[in-house]
């Protein structure tokens, strides 16, 4: 094992992520940092509920995300252990920016 004893999500097997987290390693948002700040200030929902950074995600599960004037719905396909795997992590549902929907 590396990173000090942790293993990654594939070698442990886990079937959930923090959202936060998910974010981050998927690349939707550059910092897990502001992914935290995004989860605060409720500009991210789970499954149509409103999601707090530690909330568990998985394969399935469908984001909902405001990033300023653009709106990003996503399913999760499957949680990368690294953003080198993130091709492929999640779909994109519909996209809607102030102009309209784009999906």
């Amino acid at each position: 094992m590396r990173g000090g004893g942790r293993a990654n999500a594939r070698e442990a097997g886990v079937a959930e992520m923090r959202v936060d987290k998910f974010l981050q390693v998927s690349r939707l948002v550059r910092r897990r940092v502001l992914a935290q700040r995004l989860c605060d200030a409720g500009h991210v929902r789970v499954n149509d509920r409103r999601a707090r950074a530690g909330t568990a995600v998985g394969p399935g599960d469908v984001l909902d995300l405001a990033l300023g004037p653009r709106r990003l719905v996503v399913r999760v396909r499957r949680l990368p252990a690294t953003p080198r795997e993130a091709d492929g992590a999640y779909e994109v549902v519909r996209e809607v920016t102030d102009e309209g929907w784009w999906g």
